[in-house]
């Protein structure tokens, strides 16, 4: 509960709660992979344009990013 209303005062307060929902940030985020290469260096596999977006609002949530 705490972290829904944390994403929620957080899409609030960019002013992005009439283009995306809580669900939909939990969604798009989910869709992120992360890889490990030789080495022990990581990298992101793929980041769909939509959840782009949502990083440049959650930049925490993604610490590579």
């Amino acid at each position: 509960m705490r972290v829904y209303f944390a994403v929620l005062k957080r899409v609030r307060g960019n002013e992005l709660n009439q283009k995306v929902s809580v669900a939909e940030v939990f969604w798009e985020l989910r869709k992120v992979e992360r890889i490990r290469k030789p080495g022990g260096k990581e990298a992101f596999a793929q980041i769909p344009k939509r959840a782009w977006e949502i990083v440049d609002v959650f930049s925490e949530a993604l610490p590579m990013a």
